[in-house]
């Protein structure tokens, strides 16, 4: 039972990897179009200008577009994780960062509903988190059976306490495994 509870606690391990994962090329993701909104944005808002003075001057509202463009990417990229509350806590089985990374790939889903990679990784999120949860409850379902089974163990006639000593029993004439 302990070795199938330590896989499951490895399919939750990966699974939180995958959401990091997950959260790293969102977070890119959602940096590049911010950079790409926040030009158009600007350079819209300063075409008048830009032709009006021409020259030297155009360039250098250009160069203030830029700016403002990476501005925004900065903003995207150096954004702190959203807090996780108690109970969205309790939503990622206790893992507060895996709640954090969970709300930073919805929020750069929802600041940019039309891209198709945010939503796939959004979906592909959830899915992961889904995994982690049923890991978590195999896991501990598993657990608590090893231990209820030790304590109701004498009241069935101890065979189950003596396979788990044959099992993890020093090899016959020898001190170790």
């Amino acid at each position: 039972m302990d070795i199938g509870a330590f896989k499951l606690a490895r399919n939750g391990v990966r699974a939180a990897k995958a959401v990091k994962g997950l959260q790293q090329e969102s977070r890119a993701i959602a940096e590049g179009l911010a950079k790409q909104q926040a030009k158009r944005t600007a350079t819209r808002a300063s075409a008048t200008r830009r032709a009006a003075v021409g020259g030297k001057a155009a360039r250098l509202h250009r160069l203030a577009d830029g700016n403002k463009a990476r501005a925004a990417a900065r903003e995207v990229r150096e954004a702190p994780l959203p807090e996780a509350t108690t109970t969205g806590t309790a939503s990622a089985m206790g893992d507060k960062l895996m709640k954090q990374r969970m709300d930073d790939i919805s929020r750069a889903r929802d600041a940019f509903p039309g891209n198709e990679a945010l939503q796939k990784n959004a979906a592909e999120a959830g899915r992961q988190l889904g995994i982690q949860r049923a890991s978590w409850g195999v896991g501990t379902g598993m657990d608590l059976a090893d231990k209820s089974s030790d304590q109701w163990d004498p009241l069935i006639g101890g065979t189950y306490a003596q396979t788990k000593g044959d099992l993890t029993a020093p090899l016959p004439g020898t001190s170790q495994w």
